[in-house]
């Protein structure tokens, strides 16, 4: 039978382990030449190792959870299968290629590091209980964290292995933030105008801040169907056999996720902008960022779409132009 003195010390390694692997997986980021050669990875076993570790990882997790905290004797063998599904799971991490994108490898390295934390957490509640003299609070707190893990490693068991995936969900966080813009647009011209916060009273929009910010909400929402229909592209799995193949094909992709991501901030930058009185030359900087951004974003999806699909592109690029001319053609909003 183990004893108390057994489990703690476990527990206490299960947390080491758990903060050396994510140190490790940050290496792999920031090192490159710790990654293996692309002709040496196998998607197939990388993906089942990944499933199975995840799948062990939370069955075990569960069992802790409970065993721990009531100092059972099924306890050092739920921690020793925890440690080795880590490790597992860190294994698969490090077998997959620099080659493969790098949107997907910071996508799995960040749900690992996660759950990584997560598990140096639960190691950290399971340590906080043993030593407890609330055991019913303990035990509260371990199922609390432990099904935080049992999350993430539902979380990478659905995990696909491609960097088209991985831009596909980068996009659609993107969207997201540029939705959230529009929203708060939306709001603030509902409104009378601009706040006063030193007291007085609110400053209104005039008639052509009005018609400068409609410009701009051009844009913005050109912006935002260009990335709804590059997300729509991304999720067709059809799509990844047009246009640009190979390490063309995944630079591309990589750098759609980039653009993606530097397209909702400007359109953000644009949001703030408006507020009365609106500072003209801040406007138009910010539409202007916002155009050359988007017009980035839709040069490089075209490397990766239909004949229709670039013709519309274009288009979009096209509208995005004139209506930014619109707004440098201003010289004064009051």
């Amino acid at each position: 039978m183990s004893t108390p003195l057994d489990i703690d010390s476990l527990i206490a390694s299960l947390d080491a382990l758990s903060i050396q692997s994510n140190n490790h997986i940050t290496d792999l980021a920031n090192d490159r030449n710790l990654a293996v050669a692309a002709a040496a990875f196998n998607e197939a076993q990388c993906h089942k190792d990944l499933e199975n570790g995840s799948k062990v990882l939370s069955h075990n997790v569960a069992k802790l959870a409970v065993a721990a905290n009531n100092r059972s004797r099924e306890a050092p063998a739920a921690l020793t299968e925890v440690s080795r599904s880590l490790l597992h799971i860190v294994t698969a991490v490090e077998s997959i290629p620099t080659t493969l994108g790098a949107t997907l490898r910071d996508d799995l390295r960040t749900t690992v590091s996660t759950l990584l934390q997560d598990v140096s957490a639960l190691a950290k509640t399971l340590h906080a209980g043993c030593v407890s003299t609330n055991a019913a609070h303990g035990s509260m707190s371990a199922a609390g964290t432990a099904g935080i893990v049992i999350r993430g490693c539902e979380i990478l068991q659905g995990f696909a292995v491609s960097n088209q995936v991985a831009v596909c969900k980068r996009v659609a966080a993107s969207l997201g933030l540029v939705e959230d813009a529009i929203e708060e647009v939306e709001e603030m011209m509902s409104g009378e105008g601009g706040e006063d916060f030193g007291g007085g009273e609110a400053v209104e929009f005039t008639a052509v801040e009005r018609e400068l910010v409609k410009d701009g909400f051009v844009i913005v929402k050109a912006t935002r169907l260009l990335l709804k229909k590059a997300g729509k592209i991304l999720g067709a799995p059809e799509s990844a056999a047009v246009g640009l193949a190979g390490p063309d094909r995944i630079q591309a992709l990589d750098e759609l996720a980039q653009l993606a991501q530097e397209c909702s901030h400007c359109v953000d930058d644009l949001a703030h902008c408006v507020d009365a009185p609106i500072r003209l030359l801040d406007f138009s900087a910010a539409a202007s960022a916002v155009v050359a951004k988007s017009q980035a974003f839709l040069a490089v999806a075209n490397s990766i779409a239909d004949t229709a699909s670039g013709a519309w592109f274009d288009k979009i690029g096209e509208n995005l132009g004139i209506t930014l001319q619109k707004i440098l053609a201003r010289n004064t909003v009051r």
